[in-house]
Formats: structure tokens, sequence, C-alpha cells
């Protein structure tokens, strides 16, 4: 297969000089049944890194699910399977504020800190310094020993009284 070119411009000392220089191309060819992928990229690692997407070697043991990565796997297992953190909004108008009042108060928050993230950022339009400042006093819920709790940023210094049981535990 030819190699594609492209020209660019460089300068010796005061004068432009044209130059001809390849670009290296490395394509996927996964092929499920008549569908062949055929992404591009420039550099072989990013191909290596698409490749797992096709593959997915990494299995969850409880969902038989696959992940490209075992991070990924990680991430899954302690979001879904052995969720014991819930992250919630610190701005006290919000649905996903932790509030404690008695009919599902932790049924809101996000199960991922990433997740909690992308919801500062989207719905509040928090910039890169009050993200910065939020990060070190998350409001979160913690679950242990069937029951979760409400924990406060360290400035407040207490455990909320209000517990209530785990949606799994409640159902008994």
């Amino acid at each position: 297969m030819p190699r594609l070119q492209h020209t660019t411009t460089r300068w010796a000392k005061s004068f432009p000089t044209v130059v001809s220089v390849p670009i290296s191309q490395y394509t996927c060819h996964y092929e499920r049944g008549p569908k062949i992928c055929k992404k591009i990229f420039s550099r072989h690692c990013d191909l290596r890194r698409h490749q797992k997407n096709h593959f997915r070697p990494s299995k969850c043991t409880h969902c038989k699910k696959g992940f490209p990565s075992p991070k990924d796997l990680e991430r899954h297992n302690n979001s879904v399977h052995d969720n014991t953190v819930k992250y919630f909004c610190p701005h006290d108008y919000c649905r996903d504020a932790l509030k404690p009042d008695m009919e599902g108060w932790l049924q809101w928050g996000f199960r991922r800190k990433d997740h909690w993230l992308k919801h500062l950022r989207a719905e509040h339009q928090a910039g890169q310094e009050e993200v910065k400042a939020l990060k070190k006093e998350i409001p979160t819920a913690v679950l242990k020993d069937g029951v979760w709790s409400a924990v406060l940023g360290k400035s407040e210094q207490r455990v909320v009284a209000n517990e209530v049981r785990s949606v799994g535990s409640s159902n008994e």
C-alpha cells in the first residue's frame, strides 16, 4: 500500500522550502458479519487501544459484560456491583443534592465521581477553580453494614443522624 504524503513548508535560515512528509496511517480491519470497521489512526498505540473495544478481554464475573481494559472493569464493579459510595451535588436547590427527607433521599446522587463532575460542569456551569474547591468537600453517602449514612464535608465535622436502610436490605 503506498504511503500517503503531504507537503509542508520548513524554514531553513531565511528562505522557505517545501518538503514532502509521509503520513503514518494505521487502519482497523475488524470484521463483524458484513461490516468492516476501517477507522484510521495516526499512531499505532491508538489503533491498539481502539481494537480492545472490539474484543473486550476483561469480563465481569457477576454479569458477564466485557470491558476493553481491567481499569474499566474495576470502575464497573465499583459503580454497579460493589457500590458503597454516592456523590451528591453541593447546591441545595438541585435535585441531586443531599436532602434528608424520608422518601428515598438516597435515590438521587451519582454512583461515579466523573458523573458528578460532568453534572457540575453541565448543570451549574462550574469552572475549573470551583470544581477544584468542591472536590475537597464532596457531600457523600457511605454504605456500611447495609445502612446508608450521609457524610458531610470536613468543615462541618459531622455525620447526619438520618440514616436510611439500603434498598436491598429494606426489601427483606
